[in-house]
């Protein structure tokens, strides 16, 4: 659960990975969501998380460079996709990416 002050809310976070850096310091390497909907997931899920990533990295700076992970069931509408392109951050996750690979 991550605690959001401003908007007076919390958020949950289905994948949170951890690391270490070169010091042996804890860094965060990534943050995700996972939902099973019939929906296809959009851009405000993608800009959800990203959210979550800035509310996270204000305690612990190591998360403002972690990779945005959004997992669905039943893929991404176009935009989403469209918007995720070419992005070194974001992974877009459907089930037959998580069970066959890339």
């Amino acid at each position: 659960m991550v605690n959001d002050a401003r908007q007076r809310s919390q958020h949950e976070l289905d994948v949170v990975a951890l690391g270490r850096d070169p010091t042996g310091a804890e860094t965060v390497l990534a943050l995700g969501e996972a939902k099973h909907t019939t929906a296809k997931r959009t851009v405000s899920d993608l800009e959800r998380l990203e959210h979550i990533r800035t509310i996270v990295a204000a305690q612990r700076p190591s998360a403002s460079s972690a990779r945005l992970l959004l997992f669905s069931a039943n893929g991404f509408d176009r935009n989403t996709t469209a918007g995720a392109r070419g992005r070194q951050d974001v992974e877009l996750i459907d089930l037959r990416r998580l069970y066959v690979g890339d």
